[in-house]
């Protein structure tokens, strides 16, 4: 009777134990991820961009993929084109029987 009174009080405390070292090994990680990032004072290469604006590197070589940097015209599909590098948002040309439907988000200025 003894014996199994004390078992299940070892047992909660092997689970909390447990418990707490996971938690701790889960934070060390986290910091340790943490203070890598370049968000967090983490390591970055900083480059000079053509207009003279100093910038990530990583983001210099994303900017093309993602934006326009010239005005530019694609033929989406038969009777439909984008347009992009006017504004921040593209606008797209749709040739409908009666005319153009242009859907213009626009931007503020």
């Amino acid at each position: 009777m003894h014996k199994s009174s004390h078992c299940p009080s070892l047992i909660l405390v092997a689970a909390v134990t447990v418990l707490f070292l996971s938690s701790c090994t889960c934070l060390a990680v986290a910091e340790d991820q943490a203070s890598s990032s370049r968000y967090m004072g983490g390591p970055a290469e900083l480059v000079t961009a053509p207009n003279g604006a100093i910038v990530n590197a990583e983001m210099l070589e994303v900017t093309p993929k993602v934006m326009y940097l010239e005005p530019t015209t694609e033929k989406v599909a038969d009777g439909v084109w984008c347009i992009g590098g006017y504004s921040l948002a593209n606008t797209t040309v749709i040739e409908a029987e009666d005319g153009l439907i242009v859907y213009d988000t626009g931007d503020n200025n």
